[in-house]
């Protein structure tokens, strides 16, 4: 597990900046939600936590050592971090078993891919390749993926946003008993403010301009906003 503290960390492409003087932490074993509407930097914000780019002003620090600066960048592989993109990112060549079976360095260790299965109420589907899957089963299988290499930071990129509504509640439960199940810390972003407040223990809030507005938990967000933005997202909550 990781902590994870971000200073004054900027970013910009070509003249246009994406991320403002952001500052966060994570505690370890904790879930995070960073929200914001499309286009804020939320998903900028975590190739960079990831060391998928390179950091142009600030620091970024896991478990209080530094692994990003302007000067200074620890390679991804390095970082034991798992990053579940949108699309899922499964290999469509592969069954269930197999995709599964990528992540993990001894191969023999097939009782962790039924018990992680198991878990996700998929064990009659280890021969299936993944055109043979649901949305809501493909996102549980990469979910499974990326917990079944232990990383110590587990970083979701709207992971819920392809699934039709009556799925994602369902989805929703079953990756939240996961994630707490394996005690990893995780970043999560999300333009959906239901989703941030069912899912985290702290909600970080941006602006279209890439800034932190406000951070809490989501009692404290929905109870004392400090501006009408962030009212206004969770107005209908």
């Amino acid at each position: 597990m990781l902590s994870v503290n971000i200073r004054n960390l900027s970013y910009s492409i070509s003249d246009n900046k994406i991320l403002n003087e952001i500052n966060l932490e994570l505690e370890k074993d904790k879930i995070a939600c960073i929200l914001g509407p499309s286009g804020c930097g939320k998903t900028t914000l975590l190739k960079l936590i990831a060391g998928l780019s390179q950091v142009q002003d600030g620091e970024i620090f896991l478990n209080d050592e530094l692994v990003s600066s302007n000067n200074f960048h620890l390679k991804t592989e390095k970082r034991k971090i798992g990053f579940l993109f949108q699309d899922y990112a499964l290999f469509p060549h592969q069954n269930v078993k197999e995709n599964l079976q990528f992540a993990i360095k001894n191969k023999s260790t097939s009782h962790t891919i039924k018990e992680i299965l198991d878990v996700i109420k998929l064990s009659d589907a280890l021969d299936k390749y993944p055109h043979e899957l649901s949305g809501g089963e493909q996102q549980r299988v990469a979910l499974a993926r990326s917990i079944i290499a232990r990383p110590n930071l587990l970083l979701l990129d709207e992971p819920f946003s392809s699934l039709d509504l009556n799925l994602r509640d369902e989805v929703r439960d079953d990756t939240l008993h996961l994630l707490q199940k394996s005690n990893i810390s995780v970043f999560i972003v999300t333009h959906d403010p239901f989703e941030a407040m069912f899912i985290s223990n702290k909600i970080y809030i941006m602006s279209k301009e890439g800034r932190i507005v406000q951070s809490g938990t989501p009692k404290d967000l929905y109870n004392l906003p400090n501006s009408s933005y962030v009212a206004n997202f969770f107005g209908e909550t």
